[in-house]
């Protein structure tokens, strides 16, 4: 979506205005566990599954005018808490694009994101119109997607990537005006399947006063999600990033919302990056009525010695510690990444991980990485397995190190 990529629809309105138009606490010790056996994940997007597009057409936006403020509609799945805290780039917007043409230029709008028509002015006046929306499924994912419809200061986003404004961090700028969400019924999960989508059928009920933590690094933001819960789901009915100490009034749907919020890495914005600082983040969930901006520290100081992985833990910061996830992931000479192992070490944080089967795992040509999940939760049940760690954790602290 438009918040977190620098997209040639932007860079193409830059060119527009300077050049004219141009191309361009701790468990009891007997509950420490620990499993070094390598499982297949059935929690990732695995390439056994049978993927399918779910596809179709925003309608409702009403009549808009040419007010400053450009349109658009984010259509995004539900979401796990497992992939609230194992979030990833495609998990916001959409990897895949959809070419549409501004003043006879070919322009790619990411797949979930949507323009109804209008026009807005930014030296020229420009017509935008961009219908269509098409996100990926799999057999093991949940049949629910959320429609935003949002705003931004067409003006204001612009001018800010003319001074090179950090991406993401524009998104403060959006203005989420209503939700709509929908469960679908796919007769067959191989065929790509069509839903029309209309904007605006629901609206806020509540507000939620969110603050940014005080300590921000200059190259993260602060993202906040509000989400509603279904079951063991979770939809977003609105979202934002704040600065340093930043305090906003962000609608929600109710007072039983849940809020999203952590410290994601800027670099996590571009797709292509290649850093190991885009995997480093600090995440929570917690209810509205009982949320604070207080994050776990970051993971620290990531060294492989021998067989024995180590790492400066973060503070618990007084909360019940139930354990450590992590992946063992298998990178292609291609780049196509492959889940080898989801294990744990359940109970109070150990200080290091035994990683001595991984050599029987790897093959040549190839490069591995490992991400760690550091999870803490105020209440003080004990996870019994990878899924429950998940499932309990209200405070994740992750990041990564190549192996």
């Amino acid at each position: 979506m438009f918040l977190f990529k620098k997209y040639n629809f932007f860079s193409l309105l830059i060119t527009f205005s300077l050049l004219g138009c141009k191309n361009s606490s701790t468990s009891n010790p007997e509950e420490l566990k620990f499993s070094t056996t390598p499982l297949i994940s059935k929690f990732k997007r695995a390439q056994t599954l049978q993927e399918f597009a779910l596809f179709g057409t925003t309608l409702g936006f009403g009549n808009l005018r040419t007010d400053g403020n450009a349109d658009f509609g984010l259509v995004l799945k539900s979401f796990t808490k497992e992939d609230l805290f194992q979030i990833e780039l495609n998990d916001l917007m959409s990897t895949a694009f959809d070419k549409i043409s501004v003043i006879g230029n070919s322009i790619e709008i990411p797949s979930n994101v949507t323009l109804p028509e209008q026009r807005e002015r930014y030296i020229l006046s420009i017509n935008l119109n961009k219908p269509t929306y098409k996100i990926q499924f799999n057999s093991e994912d949940d049949p629910q997607i959320v429609l935003l419809h949002g705003q931004f200061p067409f003006s204001d986003v612009v001018q800010g990537f003319r001074n090179d404004e950090p991406l993401l961090k524009l998104a403060n700028r959006f203005n989420i005006l209503s939700y709509s969400e929908y469960s679908f019924n796919n007769p067959d999960p191989k065929a790509n399947f069509k839903v029309d989508l209309v904007a605006g059928q629901k609206v806020h009920g509540s507000n939620f006063l969110a603050k940014a933590p005080q300590n921000v690094a200059s190259d993260y933001s602060y993202v906040v999600v509000a989400l509603d819960q279904k079951a063991k789901h979770y939809l977003a009915n609105n979202l934002t990033v704040l600065a340093k100490n930043e305090i906003r009034n962000l609608k929600i749907s109710s007072p039983s919302t849940y809020i999203f919020s952590g410290l994601i890495h800027e670099s996590f914005v571009n797709a292509e990056s290649k850093s190991m600082a885009k995997y480093k983040m600090s995440l929570q969930l917690q209810e509205s009525s009982s949320w604070t901006s207080e994050l776990l520290d970051f993971i620290e100081n990531i060294k492989l010695t021998k067989d024995q992985l180590s790492y400066a833990m973060p503070s618990n910061k007084g909360h019940n510690e139930l354990g450590i996830a992590y992946n063992i992931i298998e990178i292609s000479p291609f780049g196509e990444e492959t889940v080898l192992t989801q294990n744990t070490v359940l109970g109070a944080w150990a200080p290091t991980i035994d990683l001595s089967f991984l050599p029987s795992l790897k093959k040549p040509k190839h490069s591995y990485r490992i991400d760690l999940f550091f999870a803490a939760a105020s209440h003080a049940q004990i996870a019994r397995d990878y899924e429950d760690l998940f499932e309990l954790a209200e405070y994740i602290s992750r990041n990564s190190f190549r192996l």
